[in-house]
């Protein structure tokens, strides 16, 4: 029946993986051909989308297909606070920072009780630099839902990108506890303790992320806690196999790992595809720790200025 895909479609989202993501993407098309105005199937496939979106397809692809499904959703609900709030999350994702800002707003006059738009705004500050507000979003995001799985990965990276590797850290902990199978929130966490310097701890976090995902990304993200361990013999070996792996091999997170090995050329050369693909790592690009030994060069300015995080740019922001 109907709500029997639906049920088996949330499952599949919330194991948040390359392979239970399309399966959610098929259910919930499967109950929305049985019932072409089940709107919660229309939100929850444009989440699964976004998901991929996020992590293992290529943005330049994905992306359209998100709008297209919340066009969806907002063409039967025209007013619905869901909507709103997963094209916010989604813009922020794409960098599209006024568009973002402007979802997120109409979600929250709609809604205020939407995790997920506290989520959107927490990563819109992340990448503006406004730490004490990346705190008070995701604070506001984990009273309202603590165990959503998206949240759990990206508030991590929300932290920890503005400096703030103890909250992270703390964040982290909690969620892993709360979500022990999904790999990806061990690979962000094996990030995020590399930033701060833990890095026995980052490896192992790391290593325990490709274990249990696999995916391309999380093969990137341990040839990244690898080069700043110190065991830059492992770091390109472990690029190659994730190149062979399945999923989007995303160029941010390979110009970290590059830079790792000291190639500052290969990362400024990857920074510049993650831009032709649109990555939504990119979000994070101005205030990254990881980027300190090419930030004076020019074509990083060229880089910020590409996806909206100049000075410029910055300052027409709403906040």
């Amino acid at each position: 029946c109907i709500r029997d895909r639906y049920v088996a479609g949330r499952h599949e989202l919330e194991l948040l993986n390359r392979q239970s993501l399309p399966k959610a993407v098929a259910l919930f098309n499967q109950a929305i051909a049985l019932d072409p105005k089940f709107f919660d199937a229309f939100i929850a496939r444009s989440d699964a989308y976004r998901q991929l979106f996020a992590y293992f397809e290529p943005p330049l692809n994905m992306l359209q297909a998100v709008v297209d499904s919340l066009a969806e959703a907002r063409a039967l609900r025209p007013d619905s606070a869901e909507a709103w709030s997963s094209l916010g999350l989604t813009y922020v994702m794409a960098w599209r920072w006024k568009d973002a800002w402007t979802a997120l707003n109409a979600a929250k006059r709609r809604d205020p009780t939407l995790a997920q738009t506290e989520l959107g705004f927490a990563l819109y500050y992340s990448g503006l630099g406004e730490a004490d507000k990346v705190k008070r979003a995701l604070e506001a995001a984990n009273r309202l839902d603590p165990l959503n799985a998206e949240m759990a990965d990206w508030g991590n990276w929300a932290l920890f990108m503005v400096g703030e590797s103890g909250a992270a850290r703390h964040w982290v902990e909690q969620k892993i506890r709360q979500h022990p199978d999904i790999g990806l929130v061990f690979s962000g966490a094996g990030v995020g303790a590399s930033i701060a310097g833990d890095h026995e701890r980052a490896v192992k976090l790391a290593e325990r992320g490709a274990e249990l995902d696999g995916s391309s990304v999380a093969l990137i993200m341990l040839a990244h806690a690898y080069g700043h361990a110190g065991y830059k013999d492992k770091v390109l070996p472990m690029l190659e196999k994730a190149g062979r792996a399945e999923g989007f091999a995303c160029p941010y997170e390979s110009a970290a790992a590059h830079l790792s090995i000291g190639d500052k050329e290969r990362a400024i050369a990857m920074l510049g595809e993650a831009v032709e693909k649109r990555s939504n790592c990119l979000i994070f690009l101005r205030n990254d720790p990881r980027w300190a030994a090419i930030r004076t060069d020019p074509r990083f300015a060229v880089l910020l200025r590409r996806v909206g995080l100049d000075d410029v740019s910055l300052a027409s922001y709403k906040r």
